[in-house]
């Protein structure tokens, strides 16, 4: 007899909800968003072009990065970031991965009824007050303290959005939750009231849903902590400051004039010691959230007028004052605050032509020259993705990408880039320097640029790869370094295959123009003092990078001393345009052991160049 097969695991209450919300039409789709914003941190290689990526992949939160990495709590340096790039570049990857996941979270549930927009501002109070808690007492990280009080409310907003009526019921029972029988109101105010509704109606708490979720979603493990922290014994002071912000917000805005009182004097008893918050400063810290939240999301176009929270604070800390809990001396009502006018209806889509797209264009430029005048203090990979996404945004075109001489591998291959699919285009875009069906590369070596479009007359090859690459029009700009050409701007438009207008080419050489600018900036600031001396006719190697094989070891003789530096170059030149080894020998009456040796030399040289920035 077969034994009785292991009774399956139960399931946690909440499991029942979680898949109801994994469930709902809008989730799928909001849940990858937010899945791809934590993995992108994940490779660091390849975490600033990710995190680029997915925030330029929505046009109208790209608007919101950059307006709110312009506000003063993020912005500190006094430059203008018009760029999502840049604010990378300024901010750092976590601290946009951050702010973008939060901007996320409100702009899709603040709307879905005038409930969720209460719960979404109280998230806000509760990110801000945290990071100003974390920002006094020294004991966690601002940044992530604000991160983990953004999304401290997660559960109740899922549970609110995707299933209105159980939370309903939810808040039916709370007022029943808070007196007992015997009409004696429970200690901990509305929020352990809601809890135990929630408890009561549901299996779970809302803090149960909400950590199945961000689990789901990959977020960090102190998210999760944040989540369950009540300012308990044994917490750390980033569970502590999360939980101060939480239960500061909710006494302030989610209780009435009586309990809001007794919740203000709770935070308090609980937090004062253990974060070292003087009772002085709760009041600043409450009035700072405020002000903070309402610069911020005003600068995002976020409407946030609900003038009940100035008062609610002046009236909570007021009557804390009168009832002895602080002393009078030493707290000041915070005022209300004035209606800030936010008008939300920013454009969803970017310009395409006329003054917006010319005004566009200018403060891009001005970013990537902001970003080069930086470019010794960051990866040059950073700023080169400044300039990507300013020829991205500004052609505007679908998709731009970074390519690099790769002389091991005898081409010019694509490393990095920004816009639609442009992950397959990167793995795809290899050209031969020498041979190969199209001389697009050896165009480039030359120092020209290269356009192409299925709209005109191109090659059968070059119809091939526009059709490879996904494109119906492209153009490939060179990235020279003291006159070599050491890289290409790519840009292309996958279903406009009509020839760029001359505006257009304009501004792109521009952008190229910086991103040469840039390389040559990097190349003098890292190369030793000895590599500036150097006057070698051909380009100077890096110490890094692999120094061209002798003469002997590609079976050549030394070259001619006869022949001129110039000369020489011209004949490699000459061969990867196209022609062959052997009719360019003759023809400048040298072997062609000693041009193949020059070739390697001249292409070698090329390499060093890059590898120097």
């Amino acid at each position: 007899m077969s034994p009785a097969p292991a009774p399956a695991a139960p399931s946690a209450p909440e499991d029942v909800y979680v898949r109801r919300i994994l469930a709902a039409e809008d989730f799928p789709a909001f849940s990858k968003v937010m899945t791809d914003l934590m993995s992108s941190l994940r490779d660091d290689d390849a975490s600033a072009q990710r995190l680029a990526n997915l925030v330029l992949r929505d046009y109208a939160l790209t608007v919101k990065v950059i307006r709110t990495a312009n506000t003063v709590h993020y912005n500190r340096s006094g430059r203008t970031v018009q760029s999502a790039t840049h604010a990378l570049m300024l901010l750092g990857a976590r601290t946009v991965r951050d702010l973008a996941s939060a901007l996320l979270l409100f702009e899709h549930y603040r709307r879905r009824s005038p409930g969720m927009k209460e719960l979404m501002l109280l998230s806000l109070l509760t990110g801000a007050q945290a990071r100003e808690a974390a920002a006094r007492s020294g004991g966690a990280d601002p940044e992530t303290a604000q991160l983990c009080g953004m999304f401290r409310n997660l559960g109740e907003v899922l549970v609110a959005a995707y299933l209105p009526t159980d939370y309903a019921e939810v808040l039916r029972r709370t007022p029943e939750m808070r007196t007992g029988a015997d009409g004696v109101v429970a200690p901990g105010g509305m929020a352990r009231a809601r809890t135990q509704a929630a408890l009561a109606h549901l299996g779970c708490t809302f803090e149960d849903i909400g950590v199945a979720i961000s689990r789901h979603w990959g977020m960090p493990d102190v998210v999760r902590r944040g989540m369950r922290a009540t300012g308990a014994a044994g917490e750390d002071p980033l569970e502590l400051a999360t939980a101060f912000g939480h239960d500061l917000a909710t006494a302030i805005h989610r209780e009435d004039e009586t309990s809001s009182r007794d919740g203000v004097g709770r935070v308090l008893h609980v937090f004062g010691k253990r974060l070292d918050l003087k009772r002085e400063t709760l009041a600043a810290i409450a009035d700072a959230a405020v002000a903070e939240t309402k610069d911020v999301f005003a600068s995002a176009r976020v409407a946030l007028d609900d003038l009940k929270l100035g008062r609610q604070i002046a009236r909570a800390l007021t009557e804390v004052v009168a009832s002895g809990d602080a002393p009078a001396e030493t707290v000041t009502p915070v005022a209300p605050h004035a209606a800030v006018s936010c008008d939300d209806a920013h454009p969803h889509q970017p310009p395409v032509s006329g003054p917006a797209l010319a005004a566009l264009r200018d403060r891009l430029v001005a970013d990537v020259a902001s970003a080069v005048a930086d470019v010794g203090a960051y990866e040059i990979q950073r700023a080169l993705l400044v300039a990507l996404e300013a020829a991205l945004r500004g052609g505007p075109f679908d998709r731009a990408c970074f390519c690099s001489v790769d002389v091991r591998r005898g081409e010019l291959r694509a490393r990095f880039g920004l816009g639609d699919a442009v992950e397959r285009l990167v793995e795809q875009l290899a050209l031969p320097l020498v041979g190969g069906t199209t001389a697009l590369a050896q165009v480039l070596l030359r120092g020209e640029e290269s356009l192409l479009s299925l709209g005109n007359r191109v090659s059968l090859q070059e119809a091939q790869l526009l059709r490879a690459w996904g494109a119906a029009s492209a153009g490939m700009f060179p990235v020279t370094v003291d006159g070599t050409t050491i890289g290409a701007i790519y840009v292309d438009r996958r279903s406009a295959a009509s020839a760029l207008d001359g505006p257009t080419l304009a501004y792109l050489r521009r952008i190229v123009e910086s991103a040469s600018h840039a390389l040559a900036l990097r190349r003098a600031r890292t190369a030793p003092a000895s590599a500036n001396a150097a006057s070698a006719p051909s380009a100077p190697s890096a110490p890094s990078a692999p120094a061209a094989p002798p003469p002997e070891a590609l079976g050549a003789p030394p070259a001619h001393a006869a022949v001129p530096a110039a000369a020489r170059a011209e004949l490699v030149l000459r061969v990867l345009r196209g022609e062959t080894l052997e009719n360019v020998a003759a023809a400048g009456d040298v072997t062609v052991a000693e041009l193949s040796h020059w070739r390697e030399e001249f292409l070698a040289g090329a390499v060093a160049r890059l590898a120097a920035v």
